[in-house]
């Protein structure tokens, strides 16, 4: 189907995403960018593009592009959990590959992306949405990394909220 349609989005998005299931970052890499070139910021599944595109990125051993696309995508996913917590995850990959930069300037990014996820909640309504990115993921995240930097404080803390979130017992709010 692709050979009869070289520039429909989807189907170059789901080429993607067959190379991802197999651990072929780079082969993935190079459809969703074709994919994101053909896709209106309007369609239904761009989330989605967006958020592997990022992920496949990293697992491809090219952070600076991901953070290339985060910073042009950020306006877009204001809204999004995912989004958030995808650029945390990919900003702290990419503090350990620069461990000279990573408690002065990129530690500080991750913990504020993983914060912004708790502030916007859970989002199931968008297409590619992960439950728990929004909550107690987020908040899991924030108490490793707290446990990294060795704040036992602030780490017991975002420990139980993802522990009361995971429950229902508590809402990010």
């Amino acid at each position: 189907m692709l050979e009869q349609s070289p520039t429909d989005a989807y189907l170059l998005y789901q080429a993607g995403k067959d190379f991802e299931v197999y651990g072929l970052y780079a082969d993935a890499v190079a459809y969703y960018e074709q994919a994101l070139q053909h896709t209106h910021q309007s369609e239904r599944f761009r989330h989605g593009l967006v958020l592997r595109m990022i992920y496949s990125l990293k697992r491809a051993g090219l952070p600076e592009r991901g953070i290339q696309l985060a910073e042009t995508e950020m306006p877009n996913w204001q809204h999004s959990p995912d989004f958030f917590f995808a650029l945390g995850d990919l900003l702290l990959d990419w503090a350990t590959q620069n461990p000279a930069q990573a408690v002065e300037s990129i530690l500080p990014m991750v913990e504020s992306a993983w914060t912004k996820c708790l502030e916007i909640g859970d989002q199931p309504a968008l297409e590619g949405s992960v439950n728990g990115r929004g909550s107690y993921l987020a908040a899991h995240n924030l108490a490793v990394l707290y446990d990294g930097l060795g704040n036992a404080g602030l780490a017991t803390h975002y420990r139980e909220l993802a522990s009361s979130m995971r429950s229902g017992q508590v809402d990010a709010t």
